[in-house]
């Protein structure tokens, strides 16, 4: 295990592709200080041969276990005590500044895929390390150490299961099935939705295989994630679950039934709070995307998943249908008291819907005909191991089996004797519903989006962060502010304008949100909103990305239709005209053609200017004033010797509201950072995925 030498072309890639070329002024970078281990690819071909993963294990106790406490080599306290030196603050016989440094196992997918395993000995790791700090005892520290100023702490981080875009494998499928279940947690889970071929033999082997795909990522027992080391217990509030986050690619051959089965899971799942899916669905497929959207609504934004469900950030990627078609299918799941049985147009049943535990060693219909009947000659799937929030439908009350939605199969039929039906039930549910969204069209397709204003009128309210990219037809920009009254911060990424809004200020005067009257797709005309301080636009953004180009460029399939190519002699001027109107902006990145480098020094003279927005003053600055202003306080004794000294004072103590704003004012502005990144033609991948403003 060792951390990755790259030579050659390969480094030239690297350093090019992240902070650009010789000469090219820089961009804003944030570089995570974090600690990665990762195990190099030597030899594709041969990679379970890899000697460094049969000590993976070993390796990782050694590091981030009670080792470094007992045994520190003197090199590694030797380099201690010079960076100590460098900061007057860390003095030898003083407490020691203890250091908690985040260590993250990294393996490429070449390594992912080709030995699962791998993961295997990191959770066998994870339980050796914890096992060890619990039993850890500081009187057996070096007593030396105690002297010591400075002292660092190797904490293990989940790792990633990026199993990128290979198919899932049996092997794949079985181990994270396991470790999710024994409890390990990862900082992202992500996977192709396609299954290799020997698990696509039968409907009935797909079925299982795809359901306890499905489990391994979803499950609806609550499963928060528990710190390695308790007294070293970093920030957890990116990852309060078992999983960071979880991604799915669906391909464009995934079948109708492999949305039902992906969406029952995710319905109740308490697993993660952030979910995207990326889609790859032909568009000739209409009646499939009308059965996707009946689906998400029920499996993300149902009254079912607001009480069920933890995912509270969502992202959809590669969008290629939006009607108002489409949404109307979506919105009747939603306004529907029983989704299932709306979705599946069952009758009434006797008895509500119920959650269930669906025993181990259960059998379960699973091929169904139109009628909601099992198919004749279809074999039952037998669990091996039990299935959480079964969810019964249409239930009479008498009958031997049931219909009911199974988490990773969707519609099935299930014997009344294997359920165990749930009492009351404590989840982590998002209180509030969907908090973050992000709809991103297809960008390689002519994406039909009429449907977006309505989609964002039914799922809107609850809201905090919305993002929208790519291709979309015209939408009246007071459309969003109107459906998502809630909003904190906007962004939206278009063709050549990328900008996000913060409306935090709205809300802390309890005010609406502004109307929004702008024109996303025009530099010059966004440019001139951003430029009139009295503008709702302009008092919000915080970010903002153009890219001027003096042709139509890149391959986009849809252009707005009232959009003209720029002219970037102009398109400069402007920009520069509103870099010196506008005092809100945080953020501006300027891309442009290699050609048009002159315009670089003109823009990079606003880099580091002030804008109207202070930072957080220090507490220590805080302390310091209220000790003297306390001691200028009129005083109140009736004492001569009181009095003498009162009548020297001539300030009152300010009330909370006064001293807020002298804080306020106090505090340093904001420095605005501006970056110019200089690109060509052959780019356009790179500029299409850019990353969110």
């Amino acid at each position: 295990m060792w951390i990755r030498q790259l030579g050659g072309i390969s480094y030239n890639f690297t350093v090019v592709w992240t902070w650009g070329e010789e000469g090219e002024e820089g961009r804003e970078e944030n570089i995570p200080a974090r600690f990665y281990l990762i195990i190099e690819e030597r030899n594709k071909r041969k990679v379970h041969k890899f000697e460094c993963l049969e000590t993976v294990e070993k390796d990782l106790v050694h590091l981030c276990g009670v080792h470094q406490r007992l045994h520190p080599s003197r090199e590694y306290l030797r380099d201690l005590e010079k960076i100590a030196a460098l900061d007057p603050k860390l003095k030898p016989g003083k407490p020691t500044a203890d250091i908690a440094i985040p260590v993250r196992l990294m393996l490429p997918r070449a390594v992912m895929t080709k030995c699962v395993k791998v993961l295997v000995d990191v959770h066998k790791a994870d339980k050796k390390i914890r096992s060890e700090w619990e039993n850890y005892d500081p009187s057996k520290e070096k007593q030396e150490l105690g002297t010591k100023s400075l002292r660092c702490t190797f904490v293990l981080q989940p790792m990633a299961a990026d199993f990128g875009e290979d198919e899932a494998t049996s092997e794949m499928i079985q181990t994270m099935r396991a470790l999710t279940t024994d409890g390990m947690s990862f900082s992202l889970a992500a996977s192709w939705l396609l299954l290799e071929n020997k698990l696509r033999g039968t409907e009935r082997a797909k079925r299982k295989a795809f359901g306890e795909l499905m489990g391994s990522f979803f499950n609806g027992t609550p499963r928060p994630r528990e710190p390695l080391i308790p007294s070293y217990d970093l920030p957890m509030k990116d990852q309060p679950l078992q999983l960071g986050a979880v991604h799915l690619l669906c391909v464009s051959v995934l079948h109708p039934r492999d949305f039902e089965a992906m969406f029952s899971a995710i319905v109740a799942t308490q697993t993660t709070t952030k979910l995207s899916i990326r889609m790859q669905i032909m568009p000739v497929e209409a009646p499939v995307y009308g059965h996707w959207w009946k689906w998400l609504a029920y499996g993300v934004f149902s009254k079912r998943a607001r009480l069920n469900s933890s995912v509270e950030s969502l992202a959809l990627a590669s969008i290629g249908s939006m009607t108002v078609e489409d949404i109307d299918i979506f919105n009747a799941v939603l306004a529907s008291d029983h989704p299932e049985e709306h979705i599946y147009r069952t009758s009434r049943g006797e008895i509500d819907e119920r959650d269930a535990t669906l025993k181990a060693g259960a059998r379960i219909r699973w091929e169904l005909d139109d009628r909601g009947q099992p198919q004749q000659g279809s074999r039952a799937v037998i669990l091996d191991l039990p299935v959480t929030s079964v969810r019964t439908f249409s239930d009479d009350g008498k009958s031997q089996w049931l219909d009911a939605v199974v988490p990773g199969y969707g519609r099935c039929q299930v014997q009344r004797k294997d359920l165990i039906f749930s009492q009351s039930r404590a989840v982590n549910a998002s209180p509030n519903g969907l908090q973050e969204l992000k709809i991103a069209f297809d960008k390689d397709e002519m994406p039909e989006s009429d449907g977006l204003p309505r989609f964002l009128a039914a799922v809107g309210g609850s809201l905090k962060h919305l993002t929208l990219e790519g291709p979309m037809e015209e939408l009246d920009p007071d459309t969003i502010s109107q459906t998502c009254p809630n909003l904190e911060t906007l962004s939206v990424l278009g063709y050549f304008v990328d900008i996000r809004l913060d409306f935090s200020q709205y809300h802390e005067h309890n005010q609406p949100l502004p109307p929004l009257k702008c024109n996303w797709n025009s530099v010059t005309e966004l440019e001139a909103d951003l430029s009139d301080p009295s503008n709702p636009i302009a008092r919000s953004a915080r970010r903002l990305r153009v890219r001027l180009f003096p042709d139509w460029w890149g391959n986009w399939t849809q252009t707005p239709a009232d959009y003209r190519p720029s002219v970037v002699d102009a398109d400069v001027s402007e920009l520069l005209g509103m870099l010196e109107a506008n005092k809100t902006l945080e953020y501006v990145e300027i891309v442009f053609p290699v050609r048009y480098a002159q315009y670089m020094t003109d823009i990079r003279k606003h880099h580091l200017t002030p804008v109207n927005r202070g930072l957080h003053l220090a507490t220590e600055a805080k302390i310091a004033f209220l000790s003297v202003l306390s001691s200028l306080v009129v005083s109140h004794d009736t004492s001569k010797k009181r009095k003498s000294q009162a009548q020297q004072v001539h300030l009152p103590m300010p009330d909370q509201h006064v001293l807020a704003k002298i804080f306020a004012f106090a505090a340093p502005n904001v420095l605005r950072q501006v970056f110019v990144r200089k690109t060509r033609d052959r780019d356009f991948d790179r500029e299409r995925i850019q990353v969110v403003i």
